[in-house]
Order: C-alpha cells, then sequence, then structure tokens
C-alpha cells in the first residue's frame, strides 16, 4: 500500500526509518522498549492487572527485526554488506532489555531471505551468536526441495558456528 493509505489505517514506519537517519538509529539503540513491553506484556506484566477481564496469556517470544538484510526494511544497511553489525547491536540492545524484563523471554532473531546461510553467518560473525535463542528464515522457493536445501545450509552454518541445537 502506499505511504498515505498505511497511514490512514494507523500504519507508519517510525520517523527514523522513513528518514533513512542513521544518527536516529543510536536513539533506537538506546531505547528500552524491551524492558518496556516485558513489563506490560510479559509475565509480570501490568496490563493484566489494568485489564483483569482479559484472559493472561503473557509474551515470551520477542522477535527482533525483520529482514535487516534489506536496505528499505534496515536503515543502517546502506549496501547489503554494512547490516550485520548495526543489527547486531541493536539486537543486543534489545535482548538484554528483554530478558531484564523477562528472564524466562525467548529472543528470535530476525528472519533473513534469499541466502539465509550467509545472512546468518554474517550475523554470527558481527557477535550475534549469544544475543537470540531461535534462529528465524525465510526460505523463499516456488520449489519445495529447494527450501529444504536452505534449511540444510542454514543448519550446516548454525553447526559451524556452535549452534547446532539451537531452534530454527
Amino acid at each position: 500500500r502506499p505511504a498515505s493509505r498505511r497511514a490512514s489505517h494507523g500504519l507508519r514506519a517510525a520517523r527514523w526509518a522513513a528518514r533513512g537517519d542513521r544518527p536516529a538509529v543510536g536513539a533506537v539503540l538506546r531505547a528500552t522498549r524491551g524492558r518496556e513491553r516485558g513489563a506490560r506484556y510479559g509475565p509480570r506484566g501490568t496490563l493484566w492487572s489494568e485489564r483483569p477481564q482479559l484472559p493472561k496469556r503473557p509474551l515470551r517470544r520477542w522477535q527482533v527485526w525483520n529482514e535487516p538484510e534489506l536496505v528499505k526494511y534496515f536503515s543502517p544497511a546502506r549496501d547489503e554488506d554494512g547490516w550485520a553489525a548495526p543489527y547486531v547491536q541493536l539486537l543486543q540492545t534489545a535482548a538484554t532489555a528483554i530478558r531484564a524484563a523477562d528472564p524466562g523471554a525467548t529472543v528470535v532473531a530476525a528472519g533473513v531471505t534469499g541466502r539465509t546461510w550467509t545472512d546468518l553467518h554474517k550475523i554470527y560473525a558481527a557477535g550475534g551468536r549469544r544475543w537470540f535463542d531461535v534462529a528465524a528464515i525465510h526460505p523463499f522457493s516456488a520449489r519445495v526441495d529447494n527450501v529444504v536445501k536452505i534449511v540444510g545450509l542454514t543448519r550446516s552454518e548454525m553447526r559451524r558456528s556452535g549452534d547446532a541445537k539451537k531452534p530454527l
């Protein structure tokens, strides 16, 4: 949808993301939204006492971003190779805040597309291994056998990086 139609439905990109404002990313990294959201929607969240009529279904799995390797979705990625370090910085900040609010929470890495095994390698190379509990990929393909191949290559990268037992 065009931006004007998304805005009319209440869906907008954050200002820094829409502008591609690199310095503003620092503000996002300093944000404690993970802690704030955990405090509201986690197991001891305030939502359940504020709205006792709602069933208590706390959020325990938090995915940090989506497709950061695609420049149009992650403004620090000015090119195909420049996204991993800023993403891992964001992942570290978010994971720390989420785990502070809910030590039992599960942090899910951003789903990556295309050559998922090489993108996951970039996350590992940038120091991301300890900041997520579950890896995520988007193995888009018109052929099922290619999806199976993508998952296998991604699993191989996870084994090489010491994450053989980490869920995918």
